[in-house]
């Protein structure tokens, strides 16, 4: 019997023999491609590298020229199922973090204001291989325009400009007499998908909303045309008309930081979506403060959102 364990147990001890240099030599592989993908010199190359790309794509597709001196790319480490991925890229302003007047303003996912350029593959920002490429680039065009240049005008412009109906100084004084909990900008989620942003657009009645799927997180409603989003059909009909107009926007030469956003605003439909979340707040409480808060924005242009985080 120990015979025939040791003849049944021979092939694998060749097996592991024959194999384990293989093994070895894969992860020392991995173990070098990990150290060279995470080297400090490399991120840097890669992230200037993107930089470049992303501007020759916004001046090649959409006539849109950036000073590439007020942003900048770098590396983030992410997870994806338990697993780090290796290549990704984050775009934001060279200042950091977008300064607001208001603390109100702030939110309590930064990410979001920030855009996600590359998640370990390029492949939409390299290459006209596949047809929807274009669209992933006009779904990043999107996610520039909001997180780096529209939401800004809106939260520290728009909202103070009494000309335009707006005057959230005041608004923040009846913030001020609330003191049961804190009061915060609602911004969730982390980075955009820089393939599906403009999939991110809302179409659907904030306050009469049949669907309860949290529309207000997004700071964007084409609100010209509000549409059944549980008919895909409709849906993805509404998104191609929406890109039209957006490509139809870009389609003479502009510079990001001339753009006048509230005539963006206007030529594309949209209507910013501004909520505030509150803690130990009752919806009587709330219905109170929507009331004192009213005569203080133009709900044509914007729609600002009371909730509570209960």
């Amino acid at each position: 019997m120990g015979k025939w364990k040791m003849i049944l147990l021979l092939p694998f001890a060749i097996i592991i023999v024959l194999v384990s240099p293989m093994i070895f030599l894969g992860i020392f592989s991995t173990i070098h491609e990990h150290k060279e993908a995470n080297s400090q010199e490399i991120h840097e190359k890669k992230s200037n590298e993107y930089l470049d790309l992303v501007s020759k794509i916004l001046e090649k597709e959409f006539k849109l020229t950036i000073n590439k001196n007020l942003y900048k790319v770098e590396y983030v480490s992410m997870m994806s199922n338990n697993f780090y991925v290796p290549q990704t890229y984050v775009m934001q302003k060279r200042t950091g973090d977008i300064v607001y007047k208001s603390n109100y303003l702030y939110s309590k996912n930064p990410e979001k204001e920030k855009v996600l350029v590359r998640e370990n593959d390029d492949s939409f920002l390299i290459s006209d291989e596949k047809s929807y490429y274009k669209e992933n680039r006009l779904s990043l065009l999107l996610a520039i325009v909001d997180r780096l240049g529209f939401r800004g005008y809106v939260l520290n412009d728009l909202l103070y400009d009494k000309s335009k109906g707006n005057d959230f100084s005041e608004i923040e004084k009846i913030f001020n007499n609330y003191k049961k909990g804190e009061i915060y900008r609602r911004c969730s989620g982390g980075y955009n998908d820089p393939k599906d942003y403009l999939g991110e657009l809302e179409n659907e009645d904030v306050e009469d909303s049949k669907y309860k799927n949290t529309p207000e997180e997004n700071g964007f409603l084409f609100y010209n045309k509000i549409l059944d989003i549980t008919n895909d059909k409709e849906h993805d009909k509404f998104l191609e008309e929406y890109g039209k107009r957006l490509r139809s926007y870009f389609t003479k030469e502009r510079n990001f930081e001339e753009i006048d956003w509230y005539e963006f605003m206007k030529y594309n439909n949209l209507k910013p979506r501004i909520t505030f979340v509150f803690e130990n707040v009752t919806e009587e409480e709330l219905e109170s403060i929507r009331k004192k808060i009213k005569p203080y924005y133009n709900e044509k242009d914007l729609n600002i959102i009371l909730k509570t985080n209960s």
